[in-house]
């Protein structure tokens, strides 16, 4: 069964004045406060039941103290609510020591730096409001701290609030707001750590209440899951919590298991549980008043059964015990003897315990209008609240518009200016440019002109210096090999016509010198004229110029043709290719030092690749590429609208790449 939380609030209470926090700021203050003489005050209180001493060392030991933060004083105030609630039956007394110790707290900042301390006096102070049937005070108190505790508070902290919250709210008859406040609270409780047997003995009765909102709810299979619930719970705990606790657990849960079965008319089984509840909890030390409440349903049982001697039994045992109940435990058994006497036929009785139910009753009923009216006017004063934030939010996006619709119309009539501005600048900034574009195209091709005209000369005399560096070369070799030969030829065969010498040997001498002679002329030849196009290919070509200059021994040159399957190019193509092949070669011959050469030739339908590389001893490219080799090579590449590369470092050889486009 349901029972106030005047423990738990007392308990919130009481910490509020004596226990650590976890704000650091109010942390150090109440610590200090605590320490100094709060404590002591709170010693005299209880040990003398009055507040004389305990005020007098209050008041003496607070003058004595620099920096009165709010806390201390507030808690003058407390000290004198507890004395009233715990040693007198003033509650409004109470209420007003409350009310005085939270206008205290009159600012957000005070209420934000004493969370717990302010939360803390408003859940007291709710309790006290709820006890005076001041149920407006009372809602406004608590969930003012449950949006505090919400902002300020760690999980676990906030799991009171809710409790409470959700405890008013079922007496209000808020039956589905009271269950999401008991679920929010138990999600919470289940983030506690240590579970200590405190948190359980919780746990499972917020389940036990979970399944009473599922009852009036009529939702009987989920309120008959909760109950079994918050049985586990209690099994899972049952060392730490001992066999009196667990009695009371399952006295409370069976009888609140009886509730469903009377609801859904199953007599026998709300009889079984009514029983085993009563036996567990009506004794002395256990939960009597809850047993009562059972006893009772257990009489609804029997009036359904027709056993009216057990009836009366029951309801007779009780008549001095129910004298002392809660209102609605006393207006059930008014009005269970009033059906008792009706159907044993006895009017008169029966009339007179109808009487009496009926004014308790419409006593009730007043106290549960005052109670209901609270909770609705909380939830119109909510509606009001989010009606109004809704309207600000409104009036705040309309102004919001507006604004902005201004500043668009500004800004587009600052970007028409700007834009009529910047057009009459860039026209005038484009004629200007026009001149100077013009100026500078002339400029451009003044300075092209000139360097093609500098290129042609530069490619002139390479060709030129080239030609006669070739006319040299030929010169020599006709004058130091061929001419020499001739020579000794010629003076063999004289002396053969002189007599002089013996013929056999000079004449096969002559004949040999002769035949070398021969050898170095079609060398030249080859060196001086093209390939003959019309009867070999590229291929061929270029096989013939490697095998002849393999002949010489001088370097080994390997070769990888591909793509070109015999077939003959354009003239210029096949000739500059085939040039600049030979004249890297005879640049290898001459200059590298290479003992071995890779020319790669490659032909692709649409361009034909040469690679040439060699093992030489290498070169810095930059110092070399006015040559007149490489000039010559590159000025043949681009001549056929081709690509000339050259890659060279000292000591790693020297790789020359050709592309040049192409149809056979």
């Amino acid at each position: 069964m349901f029972r106030p939380a005047i423990s738990l609030m007392l308990l919130v209470s009481i910490l509020i004045l004596s226990c650590g926090q976890n704000t650091k700021t109010e942390l150090e203050d109440t610590a200090y406060w605590n320490a100094r003489f709060l404590d002591s005050s709170y010693s005299l209180l209880y040990k003398n039941e009055d507040t004389a001493k305990a005020l007098q060392y209050y008041d003496s030991s607070l003058k004595q103290a620099d920096d009165i933060t709010v806390y201390p004083k507030a808690a003058r105030f407390g000290m004198i609510a507890n004395y009233y609630y715990f040693f007198t039956p003033d509650n409004e007394a109470t209420l007003r020591m409350i009310d005085s110790a939270l206008a205290l707290y009159n600012t957000s900042n005070l209420q934000d730096r004493y969370p717990r301390t302010y939360v803390g006096y408003l859940l007291f102070g709710g309790e006290i409001a709820y006890r005076l049937s001041q149920y407006n005070k009372a809602n406004k108190y608590y969930f003012k701290a449950k949006m505090l505790a919400d902002s300020h508070l760690d999980p676990c902290e906030r799991k009171a609030y809710n409790y409470s919250i959700a405890m008013v709210l079922y007496q209000q008859q808020n039956f589905r707001a009271s269950l999401n406040y008991f679920e929010e609270a138990y999600a919470l409780q289940s983030t506690c750590s240590p579970l200590t047997t405190a948190i359980v003995l919780q746990q499972q009765e917020i389940q036990d209440n979970i399944g009473l909102c599922h009852i009036q709810l009529k939702n009987y299979d989920s309120a008959m899951v909760h109950f079994e619930k918050a049985l586990q719970i209690a099994d899972q705990y049952k060392d730490s919590l001992g066999a009196a606790s667990m009695d009371r657990i399952y006295g409370v849960v069976y009888g609140n298991m009886a509730k469903v079965f009377i609801a859904k008319n199953q007599v026998k089984k709300a009889e079984q549980l009514s029983k085993k509840s009563i036996a567990l909890n009506y004794r002395e030390g256990y939960e009597v008043e809850d047993a009562i409440k059972v006893m009772l349903q257990l009489v609804e049982v029997y009036s359904r059964k027709k056993d009216f001697f057990a009836m009366f039994e029951i309801l007779n045992s009780l008549k001095d015990r129910i004298r002392h109940a809660d209102p609605a435990t006393h207006l059930e058994w008014r009005r269970l003897m009033a059906s008792y006497y009706e159907q044993t036929s006895q009017p008169g009785l029966s009339l007179q315990f109808f009487k009496n139910y009926t004014s308790l009753k419409d006593s009730i009923a007043i106290e549960q209008k005052k109670l209901t009216a609270a909770d609705l006017t909380r939830q119109l004063t909510d509606i009001e609240k989010e009606l109004q934030i809704t309207t600000l939010k409104k009036d705040k996006q309309l102004a919001l518009v507006s604004l902005l619709v201004t500043v668009v119309i500004s800004c587009m009539a600052l970007v028409i200016i700007y834009l009529v501005y910047q057009t009459y600048r860039r026209s005038k900034k484009n004629l200007a440019v026009s001149l100077a574009l013009n100026q500078e195209i002339k400029r451009q091709k003044a300075a092209r002109e000139e360097e093609a005209e500098q290129r042609h000369k530069l490619i002139t005399e390479a060709v030129i210096q080239a030609q006669e560096s070739e006319r040299s070369l030929i010169g020599l070799e006709l004058h130091d090999n061929i001419n020499q030969v001739l020579t000794t030829v010629k003076l063999h065969n004289e002396m053969v016509l002189e007599g002089v010498g013996d013929p056999k040997i000079l004449l096969p001498r002559a004949s040999q010198y002769l035949q070398e002679c021969i050898s170095e002329i079609r060398d030249l030849s080859k060196r001086l004229s093209a390939p003959t196009l019309g009867k070999i290919s590229l291929e061929e070509s270029v096989k013939d110029l490697i095998e002849s200059i393999n002949l010489t021994s001088k370097v080994k040159i390997t070769s990888q043709l591909s793509g070109l399957n015999s077939q003959l190019l354009k003239k210029d193509v096949h000739i500059g290719v085939y040039r600049i092949l030979q004249e890297q070669l005879n640049n290898v011959l001459k200059h590298a030092e290479a003992s071995e050469v890779f020319v790669h030739l490659e032909h692709d339908g649409s361009k034909l690749r040469l690679s040439i590389k060699d093992n030489g001893r290498g070169f810095v490219v930059h110092r070399h590429k006015s040559g007149i080799g490489l000039m010559n090579m590159q000025t043949r590449a681009e001549n056929l609208n081709g690509t000339f590369e050259v890659e060279s470092k000292p000591g790693h050889g020297c790789k020359v790449e050709v592309v040049v486009p192409c149809a056979s």
